[in-house]
C-alpha cells in the first residue's frame, strides 16, 4: 500500500450466467490483498434467468472510508461490460474521463425472446441506441446528489 490516496469505481455488467459476480469479488480481493478498503454491491434480479446483473466495486487506499457500496452516476472509473448492450445500460454511470471495456458478442436478452423477437436482435445497434439517448440527456438529470463529506 502507498502513502498516496486512491479511490477507484468500477461497474461491471452483463448477463445472467456469465460470472459477473464470480469477476467482482476477484477485483475485491485483489484490491484487499492490497490492504485497500473495498465495498461490493450486486443487482441480480433476474439473473438466473438471464436477466440484467450489475455488480458495483468501490475501492478506497489512504483515502478514508466508503460510505456507500453503490456508485452514483458519472462515477465509474471503469465499466466492464461482458454484453453490449448492457454496456450501453451502464453508460450513464460513467465518470469523465472514464473508461469502457466490453464485450463484441450479443446475448439476446430474456426479455426480447418473451416478447417475440426471435430474429434480428443487434445489440450493438441498441447499444448506440441507449448510448445516444444517454449522452443527449442533461446532466442534471444523471448526476447523483454529491455524498456527504467525511468528518
Amino acid at each position: 500500500m502507498t502513502d498516496t490516496a486512491l479511490r477507484f469505481n468500477c461497474l461491471l455488467t452483463g448477463i445472467g450466467g456469465q460470472g459477473i459476480v464470480l469477476a467482482s469479488r476477484l477485483l475485491a480481493h485483489a484490491f484487499m490483498a492490497r490492504g485497500a478498503t473495498v465495498r461490493v454491491a450486486e443487482t441480480i434480479g433476474m439473473s438466473q434467468r438471464g436477466g440484467t446483473v450489475v455488480s458495483h466495486v468501490r475501492m478506497a487506499e489512504n483515502a478514508g472510508p466508503i460510505h456507500s457500496s453503490m456508485l452514483p452516476l458519472r462515477s465509474a472509473q471503469l465499466i466492464l461490460a461482458f454484453e453490449p448492450g448492457e454496456a450501453a445500460r451502464a453508460y450513464p454511470y460513467l465518470a469523465a474521463g472514464g473508461l469502457i471495456v466490453t464485450a463484441l458478442r450479443a446475448m439476446r436478452p430474456v426479455t426480447a425472446s418473451l416478447k417475440g423477437f426471435t430474429a434480428g436482435y443487434d445489440a450493438v445497434a441498441a447499444a448506440n441506441k441507449v448510448a445516444d439517448a444517454a449522452a443527449a440527456a442533461p446532466a442534471a438529470a444523471t448526476e447523483a446528489p454529491a455524498a456527504p463529506a467525511a468528518p
